[in-house]
Order: structure tokens, then sequence, then C-alpha cells
């Protein structure tokens, strides 16, 4: 059996309004958690840096407590000439998550094994589908218990920033896959 999440909390109407405003006619890219290396953060930031040559019409947003991983992925922001693009939350309340969940165009969370550790059971894919949104995840740890390839994500392999760029490519470029896949999800 795996852990569940109040479904309830996520779907009553929250205003986002303001954040809307904050980063009109961009797509928002959120990640959840604590900042640090197993998470994978970096691994989206050098998929961003790709997509950037392409387009700039997006934000990555990363909430979380920012501790000295935090720091280098400050400095990796900085070298791929991202800070237009990338923004450091920190660690948000339960009702700043919600806003963000709501406001996320996808959800993208790429774990990836470090020294025999993983990311077990990603209570935060179930909140993100749970508000609709597709989920970009990588094949570690119990990722592939909370999102299902092709049905309520894209699912790539570990540190694959290639992968990680196509499927955030795919799902820009097709609404109609990334409704299907947030709809899925709900």
């Amino acid at each position: 059996n795996h852990p569940g999440i109040d479904v309830g909390r996520l779907i009553r109407k929250s205003k986002i309004n303001d954040l809307r405003k904050k980063y009109f006619g961009q797509k928002i890219f959120l990640t959840v958690g604590g900042v640090k290396p197993r998470r994978g953060q970096d691994l989206v930031i050098k998929a961003l840096y790709m997509l950037k040559k392409k387009r700039g019409d997006f934000h990555y947003l990363i909430a979380g407590s920012i501790g000295t991983w935090g720091e280098r992925l400050r400095k990796i922001v900085t070298k791929l000439n991202l800070e237009e693009n990338v923004t450091f939350l920190g660690k948000v309340s339960e009702k700043e998550r919600e806003l963000y969940f709501k406001l996320c165009d996808i959800y993208i969370q790429t774990p990836r094994m470090i020294g025999g550790k993983f990311e077990g059971f990603g209570i935060t894919y179930l909140e993100a589908s749970a508000c609709g949104k597709p989920i970009i995840a990588t094949r570690s740890g119990g990722d592939e218990d909370a999102v299902i390839n092709g049905k309520t994500g894209i699912m790539v392999e570990e540190n694959d920033v290639n992968g990680v760029t196509d499927a955030i490519e795919k799902l820009i470029d097709s609404p109609s896959l990334a409704l299907k896949l947030g709809s899925n999800g709900i």
C-alpha cells in the first residue's frame, strides 16, 4: 500500500490571479521538495538551458529549503544565464504550495539514485495529479509507483538531460497531450 493525500485540500478554489499576472505569458514548471543532489533539480536546470536556445517563454519554480546544494544550483543558473527563468522560492507554506501546484503547467521532478540512496514514493506527484497537472519524472526510486508513463506523465531515464528537454517540449508543443495526462492524473 502507498500513502495517500488530502485531495480536497488541493481541489478547493484558490486565488492565484496575482501569481498568474507575475508570470504572465510563461509556461510554469514546478518542483517541490528538498533541494538536494538526489532530487535532480540540476537536471531540470540543464534541460532548460537547452530549451532556452529555442524559446524563453518559461519559468521554473523550485520550492524547498535551500541549503548548500541550493547555492550550487544558483551558481549553475547564473553560469547558464537562466536568472530570468528560474526562481528559488525557498520553503513555502502549505497554502503557498497549493497555489504553486495550481499555477504550474508542468510538474517536474527528476530524482536519481546517489550512493545507493533514492527517493521513495513521491507524494508530490499525487498532489500535482490532484491538481490536473502533467508530470515529468525519472525512472528512479518510487517514481514509477506514483507516475504512470504515458497516462499521467512522461518518464525519462535517470540523469537524461536530453530526455527531460524532449519531455518538456513535447508537453509544451502538445497542449492536448498535457491536458490528457493531467486529466488522467485526477
